[in-house]
């Protein structure tokens, strides 16, 4: 499964809605929406992802890859 696909599975299971995970991540929630099309996403929107996840980026990916 690709990352945009996994991405949505956390999101789905983690937060209320798409838009709320959008805001916390400083994104539109249409650009939340083109990442779930995407396999590679840039490190620095990794970054970002992580830092409301409270986790490293490792963690982050790690943890998104178990969401399989």
């Amino acid at each position: 499964m690709h990352f945009g696909k996994q991405l949505k599975k956390y999101v789905y299971k983690n937060f209320r809605s798409y838009s709320e995970y959008a805001r916390k991540i400083g994104v539109s929630p249409q650009v939340l929406n083109s990442y779930w099309q995407t396999e590679n996403i840039r490190y620095r929107t990794l970054e970002k992802m992580a830092k409301a996840a409270e986790m490293s980026i490792i963690e982050f990916t790690a943890m998104l890859e178990k969401e399989e």
